[in-house]
């Protein structure tokens, strides 16, 4: 069976290394695993790095603040 693995990293939080133990699993079990992750610290031949470099990881963090910044100006005070 042909299984994909979509991430955001492949080395923290739950979600990820819960994930690449059950990629490894499969992949012992026969199955045939892709893991695309977005940042990778892996050497794992079946993850495949997507979106790297400079400009990416730029834009990555432009997002991220972005989005916070549309919360935060409709923050309620709290006093």
């Amino acid at each position: 069976m042909k299984i994909a693995f979509l991430n955001t990293d492949d080395f923290t939080g739950g979600a990820a290394i819960a994930s690449l133990r059950l990629a490894k699993t499969l992949v012992e079990k026969g199955h045939e695993i892709t893991y695309f992750s977005l940042n990778s610290k892996n050497k794992e031949p079946f993850v495949k790095t997507i979106g790297s470099g400079f400009f990416y990881d730029l834009k990555a963090k432009f997002n991220f603040i972005y989005e916070r910044l549309y919360f935060y100006l409709y923050k309620k005070n709290k006093e």
